[in-house]
C-alpha cells in the first residue's frame, strides 16, 4: 500500500528527477499504492559527520595541522542550472557543512578545500594544486558527493590529482565513496523514518 523511494544522491539532480518520472509514468496511485520520496541526503548531519570520522580514522596521531583535505563535489553543466536549480547548491551547501565540521574537528581552515570533478571550478587539479602549497605533508581526498566506488572514485578523481604533480614528499590517500559506513545507515534510516 505504500512504497518509500530513497535516492542515494546528495542532491535533487537529472538522477533523481528521472526515477520520479518513471515511477510517475506507471501511475502507483492509480492502484492505491501512496508513494513517499524522502529526497536526497544532502542535508544528513549524520552523512557529513561520517567524513569527519573516516578523515580521523585516516591520519590516526598525525597532527592535524600537517593534514589537507579536499572535498570533492560532482558538480553539473551551467546550462543545466535553470532545469535543476538545486543540485549545485545542496551540493555546496553540503560539502561547506562538512567542512565546517571537519574544522570544529581541529583541521586548519586552509587546508580544508573544495573542488568539482566536472563542470564547475575550482576543479580538482587546482584545488590540490594550491592545498600542496599550503604546507603540509598529507592529503585526504575525500569524493563526498558518490555513494559507491566508481569510475568517477577510482579512476577520474585520481587522474586529475595527478594531472597535479605534487611533491613525493605529499602522501595522498583517497576515500572514494561514503558506501555503508554506520553513520550513512543512519542518515538513510532517518530519511525513511519521515515518510512513516
Amino acid at each position: 500500500s505504500k512504497i518509500i523511494i530513497l535516492p542515494v544522491f546528495i542532491a535533487e539532480s537529472t538522477h533523481t528527477v528521472a526515477g520520479q518520472e518513471m515511477v510517475a509514468s506507471i501511475n502507483p496511485e492509480a492502484v492505491g499504492v501512496q508513494i513517499c520520496y524522502t529526497g536526497a541526503l544532502w542535508d544528513s548531519q549524520p552523512l557529513q559527520t561520517s567524513f569527519v570520522e573516516r578523515a580521523d580514522e585516516m591520519v590516526g596521531d598525525m597532527d592535524k595541522s600537517q593534514v589537507g583535505i579536499l572535498l570533492v563535489g560532482h558538480g553539473q553543466p551551467t546550462e543545466w542550472e535553470n532545469i535543476y536549480p538545486e543540485q549545485n547548491k545542496q551540493e555546496s551547501l553540503y560539502r561547506d557543512a562538512i567542512r565546517e565540521k571537519l574544522i570544529t574537528d581541529g583541521y586548519l581552515p586552509d587546508h580544508v578545500v573544495l573542488g568539482w570533478m566536472e563542470f564547475q571550478q575550482p576543479n580538482i587539479t587546482k584545488s590540490i594544486t594550491e592545498l600542496s602549497g599550503r604546507g603540509v605533508e598529507k592529503i585526504l581526498v575525500l569524493a563526498v558527493s558518490l555513494s559507491a566506488d566508481s569510475i568517477h572514485s577510482d579512476v577520474e578523481v585520481p587522474a586529475a590529482v595527478v594531472k597535479a604533480n605534487l611533491s613525493s614528499d605529499i602522501q595522498v590517500e583517497y576515500m572514494g565513496q561514503y558506501g555503508d559506513h554506520p553513520l550513512a545507515i543512519q542518515a538513510m534510516k532517518e530519511k525513511i523514518a519521515k515518510c512513516r
